[in-house]
């Protein structure tokens, strides 16, 4: 996925695969991740908001002043994200699922690339 995302944009370009199911960058603001997380039978991509220890009145502020703005993100966007606040974390988060694929579909991963990393571009775009 990360091969075929630096043809399309580079948001990711730097991002090598790890050990876990998710994989991200900076949004360009300390504590403010876009992430590609995959599941066994879908992915989503995410700004995952996290500023650290002792962030979670900073976290859910950002999130708030984001959530302010749903509408035109998410007409930005061209449909609706979901917004959670992590309860019993101090994250939060912005996502859109893409049910095409996860890890064990491996005969659709090139369909939910494509759909995963259209929605990363518009998301930032957003």
């Amino acid at each position: 996925m990360l091969s075929y995302a630096k043809t399309k944009t580079k948001l990711h370009a730097g991002i090598t695969a790890n050990r876990f199911n998710w994989i991200g960058t900076s949004a360009g603001s300390s504590g403010l991740l876009l992430n590609y997380v995959v599941r066994r039978h879908d992915a989503q991509i995410e700004l995952y908001i996290d500023r650290g220890k002792e962030a979670e009145v900073a976290n859910r502020q950002v999130f708030d002043q984001l959530k302010a703005h749903k509408e035109e993100i998410e007409a930005s966007f061209g449909g609706p994200l979901e917004w959670e606040v992590l309860e019993g974390k101090r994250a939060c988060r912005i996502k859109y699922v893409v049910p095409i694929a996860g890890w064990q579909d491996e005969g659709k991963w090139q369909g939910a690339w494509e759909v995963l990393v259209d929605s990363m571009i518009r998301f930032y775009n957003a």
